[in-house]
C-alpha cells in the first residue's frame, strides 16, 4: 500500500473548508492576483441600483480560503443582476501560455453565472469566460458552501467586445457573480495566471475513455473497437456485480483480459450494486471505508495497480472526497456542467470533470478541440453500448464510431487514467 492507501489516517480533506486539490507548489502561477491583502488592489464595481450590492465588501475578515480576508459579493434580492470587482495592472502582462485559475466559494444556489473578463486597460478589447450553474450542486464542481478553485482554459474565453482580448497583453480583470432575484453571496479568494503545461508533457491534448458500472458491452463492443485503433481505456468497474448476470455484467475472467491482454487500466468506482445505488455520500463514514477496502482488496487479488477512482452517480462531497483521496490519487464526477477539458495541473484531483458520451458529437469534439489546442485533458465517460436507439447512459454502435473518429481527427493522445495522472506532477 502506498501513502495515499493507509486506511489508519484521518482522512486528509474531510474536515477542510476547501474542496480537495494538487499542491499549488506544482502549479506554478505566474501571475498571482489574490484578494487576501488590504494593498490587492481589487475593487468592488459601483453598486447597481437593480440588484443593490451595498453589502458586498473587498476586505471580508470573517471568511478567507486562506490568509485573513476575501472578497464578499451580497446582492439585497430585491431583483437579478451582475456583482463586480475590478482590477487593473500597473503594465501589460502577457498570458499568452497561461490558463485562468479562480478561487470561489458559492453560499447559495441563487447564482446564476460567474464571468472573468479579461483584457487591455480600456476595456476596447475584451474576452469572457462564463462558468454557468449545474442544477444538482452535489455532482458538480462548485458545492454551496466550499471554496473551490476552477482552471479556465484559453478556449473557454469567447470575444465579448472587439477583437476580443490580447493575450499577450492582459491589463484588465473583471470577476462577476450573477445574482438571482433573491439573496446571492459569492466571495472570491482570487485569480491567477498560471502555466498551460508547464513541464510540456502534453503537446498534442489528452483524451481518456473512461467505461463505468462493468456493462458486458464494454467487452463485447468497446474493447473490440478501440483495439481496432490500437487505443486502451480505464475501467470503472463494480466487482461485486461481476458474474451475477453474464448478459448484463462483466465477469472477473472478461475483466481480466481486458487487463492483460488489451492494456485497459482497471480503475476504482464501487464494490457493491447497492452502494453504487446510493451514491457515496449515502454511505456512513465505516460503510465507505468498508467500499474502499473491498475494493481494494479485489484489486489486489487480481493483479490491478490503478490509482484512479470515480464516484458512483457522480455525486461528491467534503467528506467522500477525504476518503477516497486515502485509497486513490484522483476521483472523476459523473457530468461537466462547467468547462472542458480540464488542464494538465487539475486544480481538483478529487473531483475532475468528465464528459459524457451520450453528449452530441458537436459538444464532444468542443472539447476534444479544446483538450488539443490548450495542452488539456477531456475525459470521455462511457457506460453500455447498445446495437441502436440509446437512453441517458447508453449509446448505440453507430454513435460510438462517430465519437472515435472524432477522437482521431482531434490529434489527442488516447490515454489511461493513470497514463494522464502520470503526465501531472503531484
Amino acid at each position: 500500500m502506498g501513502i495515499l492507501d493507509a486506511p489508519g489516517l484521518a482522512p486528509r480533506f474531510a474536515d477542510a473548508k476547501f474542496a480537495a486539490r494538487r499542491g499549488r507548489a506544482t502549479a506554478r502561477p505566474i501571475l498571482s492576483l489574490l484578494m487576501n491583502e488590504a494593498s490587492s488592489g481589487w475593487a468592488i464595481a459601483g453598486s447597481q441600483a437593480a440588484i443593490n450590492y451595498t453589502d458586498s465588501t473587498a476586505a471580508y475578515t470573517t471568511d478567507a480560503m486562506f490568509g485573513d480576508r476575501c472578497v464578499r459579493l451580497k446582492s439585497n434580492g430585491t431583483s437579478a443582476g451582475n456583482m463586480n470587482v475590478t482590477k487593473i495592472l500597473g503594465a501589460p502582462f502577457d498570458a499568452s501560455a497561461c490558463n485562468v485559475r479562480l478561487f470561489v466559494k458559492v453560499l447559495d444556489t441563487n447564482w446564476t453565472q460567474i464571468l472573468v473578463n479579461v483584457g487591455t486597460s480600456s476595456g476596447a478589447n475584451a474576452s469572457i469566460a462564463t462558468i454557468s450553474k449545474d442544477a444538482a450542486q452535489t455532482g458538480t464542481v462548485i458545492q454551496v458552501g466550499r471554496w473551490v478553485i476552477l482552471d479556465i482554459p484559453q478556449s473557454a474565453f469567447t470575444f465579448n467586445i472587439g477583437t476580443g482580448a490580447p493575450w499577450s497583453a492582459i491589463q484588465s480583470i473583471i470577476v462577476t457573480a450573477t445574482a438571482a432575484a433573491s439573496v446571492t453571496e459569492v466571495r472570491f479568494h482570487g485569480l491567477e495566471f498560471v502555466h498551460r503545461d508547464p513541464r510540456g508533457v502534453n503537446a498534442n491534448g489528452a483524451v481518456v475513455i473512461t467505461a463505468d458500472d462493468s456493462h458486458v458491452t464494454q467487452y463485447t463492443t468497446l474493447r473490440t473497437a478501440l483495439s481496432a485503433r490500437g487505443w486502451k481505456a480505464t475501467l470503472m468497474p463494480i466487482p461485486g456485480a461481476h458474474g451475477s448476470n453474464s448478459s448484463v455484467f462483466l465477469t472477473n475472467a472478461q475483466v481480466a483480459e481486458l487487463h492483460d491482454t488489451y492494456g485497459w487500466e482497471i480503475g476504482a468506482h464501487c464494490y457493491s450494486l447497492s452502494s453504487h445505488g446510493l451514491g457515496l455520500t449515502g454511505l456512513t463514514d465505516q460503510q465507505l471505508i468498508d467500499e474502499c477496502e473491498a475494493i481494494k482488496a479485489w484489486q489486489s487479488g487480481w493483479g490491478y495497480d490503478s490509482t484512479s477512482h470515480s464516484y458512483p452517480l457522480g455525486v461528491h462531497d467534503a467528506r467522500t472526497e477525504g476518503i477516497i483521496s486515502r485509497y486513490w490519487q484522483t476521483s472523476r464526477i459523473a457530468t461537466n456542467p462547467l468547462i472542458t477539458p480540464e488542464t494538465i495541473t487539475p486544480a481538483r484531483l478529487f473531483s475532475m470533470q468528465a464528459q459524457n458520451v451520450n453528449q452530441s458529437i458537436a459538444n464532444i469534439t468542443a472539447g476534444l478541440t479544446k483538450a488539443h489546442n490548450d495542452k488539456g485533458i477531456t475525459i470521455l465517460m462511457a457506460h453500455a453500448i447498445v446495437e441502436s436507439g440509446g437512453d441517458g447512459n447508453a449509446i448505440n454502435s453507430a454513435k460510438l464510431t462517430q465519437i472515435l473518429d472524432a477522437i482521431a481527427a482531434s490529434g489527442c493522445d488516447v490515454l489511461t487514467m493513470q497514463e494522464a495522472t502520470a503526465r501531472m506532477a503531484l
